[in-house]
């Protein structure tokens, strides 16, 4: 079958991109070592860096392309469905703790470092392919070779290079801080290679080029529209900046009658009665400028918002009709310009982010509660219809999340299992993670691991006394799942392996049956052990039969852990956090893969400890609080609308005044 011109063009990046990286993996140990670090403990994890990647450069270079490669064949040929019932994402039945969400944490580290200065070539390359792809009806609005992509092929080329957690994540942020200043470069070539393909679209190309020169990244402003009294921070008296011109406009404030000239006395008595029982019109009349600047600015914040590029064109319509009601509600409530949650704001973040341009158009039962509601608020604009409205469609998102959880049925047995054994699960998964530390195994072994293996040693604990748990048969099976998948250990004695297996399916299957599994999650985890067993087996093309004795060393380090110390006292929870006021139904968005997406709250457990989300289509998440308060710590978790339409008009105005 003839290829694309967009296919020729990835093979073209492909080849680019792992040859750069294939060169600069070769001689990053000796740039390294050569670089000064006064940092004792710096130097000492940067010299095992130097060490690991002068001695595994090819292998890990092998891997990146590798995993560029199934990402590019991801973007371009999307799964074909599956009938119902055939298929399960084993992600969604992965609780997401503090050690797996630092996987995520590393990822999105490398991504602002490939980040920080390729900002308008790759902006330049995404247009090139919007344009390739014209034709086959696809909107390119991420390139695959762009950072998130690059920081996830980095991360997963170190998965095999056998090192430790610390070593691993310096290493990979090494290979991106080399990268980083050279990704201008590669996206050039890319882009310019591609001309041969689609000379039509050079003239174009070459034109947006010329007006793209002058643009930079996006310069961070400082400005927050969280901090109390930041909207009043956009007020700006000087009557020369264009971006106030119509604060000198004069507003229509009627006559007052009772403050017009009076036929009374100087010394009449009325006089303070009069002027006490009008102070509030003559205070509108002293802070008319006040006034002006006000609706000028929320005239200036619709007309941003408005020309958001994120917004679908309905939502343009639905808040260019807003905005003329916002401004009368503002002359009757002061507040609306005093905090970011005035359900006016409220209301317009909303509708923003249920109606941008990359996602499918909004619910029946949404594009309903925006006509009535916008219709209630136009006929009266007050901050109450507002916030009834605001309130509308909290509970019809809460009732949509109700409706979700029929379909993550599996997964919310797991966070109910996991909740009801939660002491002994962490007991678990303390021992079996220092079995884990022992070896090498791939990470999908980890995750089956700690997911849901951890779920079954805690279920087999109920039945034993504690002196017991220690050598219980599932703590056995978990050695020989770890060994068994570890390539390095188990072709040291490929007949042993082989000869282990039928026995350990059977062990495997057994304890799944403990916890109920379905049997089409059963088979999915089973499916996905064998394909890790089978890729152990196969030794690669060239390499020696390792030879000598099996050795397993993982009962190393598994002697009992002392008494933990008593846990430190909760700190008092943060009101500002994300996290703080969330309920079922409420959406947050998190950087997972290094990208941002939305996930909304479908459930969470009595103590609060395990939370359920749900993800784009059917897909679900599932995490534990302290993983999700470490990634707000990291600002890689935030409100839905925290990165709201206000805060992103507020930084275009604060631009425009720089």
């Amino acid at each position: 079958m003839t290829k694309t011109a967009y296919e020729r063009h990835l093979e073209r990046a492909h080849s680019l991109m792992s040859r750069r990286v294939r060169s600069g993996a070769s001689g990053l140990g000796a740039e390294i070592t050569s670089a000064p670090v006064a940092n004792a403990a710096l130097r000492a994890l940067r010299g095992e860096v130097a060490a690991a990647i002068a001695r595994q450069h090819a292998q890990f270079s092998a891997a990146f392309a590798d995993a560029l490669l199934q990402a590019f064949t991801e973007f371009t040929q999307p799964p074909a469905a599956k009938a119902p019932g055939q298929w399960l994402d084993l992600g969604s039945f992965e609780i997401m703790d503090e050690s797996r969400i630092q996987d995520e944490i590393e990822v999105a580290q490398v991504v602002r470092i490939l980040d920080e200065d390729c900002a308008v070539e790759l902006r330049r390359l995404i247009k090139f392919e919007a344009a390739l792809r014209r034709h086959e009806g696809v909107r390119v609005a991420a390139s695959p070779i762009g950072p998130p992509c690059l920081a996830r092929a980095l991360w997963t080329a170190s998965e095999g290079l056998g090192v430790g957690a610390p070593v691993r994540a310096e290493l990979v942020r090494s290979m991106a801080r080399w990268l980083a200043p050279r990704l201008n470069e590669i996206y050039a070539a890319v882009r310019q290679a591609g001309f041969a393909d689609a000379s039509h679209l050079e003239a174009a190309d070459r034109a947006a080029d010329v007006a793209d020169e002058a643009v930079s990244a996006a310069r961070p402003t400082g400005f927050d529209v969280t901090r109390p009294g930041a909207l009043f921070e956009l007020m700006d008296l000087d009557e020369q900046r264009p971006v106030f011109e119509a604060s000198t406009a004069p507003l229509p404030f009627a006559h007052v009658a009772d403050t017009l000239p009076m036929p009374l006395d100087g010394d009449d008595t009325r006089l303070p009665g009069l002027i006490h029982s009008h102070r509030e019109e003559l205070a509108a009349l002293q802070d008319a400028t006040s006034a002006r600047l006000g609706v000028a600015l929320i005239g200036h914040l619709f007309v941003q918002i408005v020309a958001d590029p994120a917004l679908s064109n309905d939502a343009r319509e639905w808040i260019a009709r807003l905005q003329p009601v916002v401004v009368r509600l503002a002359t009757q409530d002061a507040t609306l310009l005093q905090s970011h949650r005035h359900p006016a704001w409220t209301l317009v973040n909303r509708i923003v982010t249920h109606m941008r341009a990359d996602k499918d158009a909004p619910a029946p039962e949404f594009t309903q509660w925006l006509a009535d509601s916008v219709a209630q608020v136009s006929a009266e604009p007050s901050t109450a219809h507002f916030q009834a409205a605001v309130d509308r469609l909290a509970q019809w998102q809460r009732k949509q999340a109700q409706k979700r959880l029929t379909s993550v049925e599996g997964a919310l047995d797991l966070l109910r299992r996991n909740a009801s054994l939660e002491e002994l699960v962490g007991q678990a998964r303390a021992r079996l993670q220092r079995k884990l530390d022992s070896a090498q195994p791939p990470s999908k072994t980890r995750r089956f691991i700690l997911t849901l293996w951890s779920l079954v040693v805690a279920q087999e604990w109920t039945t034993l006394p504690v002196e017991a748990r220690r050598n219980s048969p599932a703590m056995d099976t978990a050695v020989d799942i770890i060994w068994s998948t570890d390539a390095a250990r188990s072709r040291a004695d490929a007949s042993t392996l082989v000869a282990m297996i039928p026995e350990l399916v059977e062990r495997v299957t057994a304890g799944m049956a403990t916890v109920k599994l379905s049997d089409a999650m059963r088979k999915a985890w089973l499916d996905q052990i064998a394909a890790i067993h089978l890729h152990a087996m196969r030794r690669p093309e060239g390499a020696e039969a390792a030879g000598g004795p099996v050795t397993v060393d993982l009962e190393l380090d598994d002697e009992l852990p002392p008494a933990p110390p008593p846990p430190a006292p909760e700190p008092a929870p943060d009101a500002s956090s994300p996290l703080a006021n969330l309920q079922v139904g409420d959406t947050i968005s998190l950087q997972l893969h290094g990208e941002w997406t939305d996930l909304q709250l479908l459930w969470t457990s009595d103590n609060g400890y395990f939370l359920l989300f749900a993800g784009s289509g059917e897909a679900s998440r599932s995490f534990t609080r302290k993983a999700l308060e470490k990634m707000v710590a990291q600002g890689l978790l935030r409100a839905a609308d925290a990165n709201s339409a206000l805060q992103r008009a507020g930084d275009k105005i604060i631009r425009g005044r720089q």
